[in-house]
């Protein structure tokens, strides 16, 4: 398994795991697929601290933290 961090818009890698750390009082980026917006707009997922939510959207695993 490869890691790497990378500090580009989400979705503009070719990864098949996005990790997207949210923090209290932020929103997601515009990019985002809105699927995510929709797991934290319906409590599923949250910004509270150590909190984890997986979501499959666009072909890709993607991974909230919570910050």
């Amino acid at each position: 398994m490869q890691t790497s961090a990378i500090t580009r818009p989400t979705g503009t890698s070719d990864a098949d795991t996005h990790v997207i750390g949210v923090f209290k009082g932020e929103d997601l980026p515009d990019t985002s697929p809105a699927q995510l917006r929709e797991l934290l707009d319906s409590g599923e997922a949250r910004r509270a601290n150590k909190a984890l939510a997986l979501a499959h959207a666009e072909g890709k695993r993607w991974l909230l933290v919570g910050l």
